[in-house]
């Protein structure tokens, strides 16, 4: 079964990237999905992206 990792955080420190960072690599996650409110869709790795809120 493959997962995709979603996390909701308001703001987005570096030591939650690497938390989720960790998470996804441990299971191997195709995808890892930030929903934060961010001014703007960030890519932070290959497949670790960071899209706004108000876009859901």
């Amino acid at each position: 079964m493959r997962m995709i990792a979603i996390c909701h955080r308001p703001l987005f420190s570096s030591k939650a990237l690497r938390g989720m960072r960790d998470f996804v690599r441990e299971r191997q996650c195709p995808l890892g999905i930030i929903i934060n409110n961010a001014e703007r869709v960030t890519q932070y790795e290959e497949n670790l992206i960071g899209i706004l809120f108000t876009c859901l």
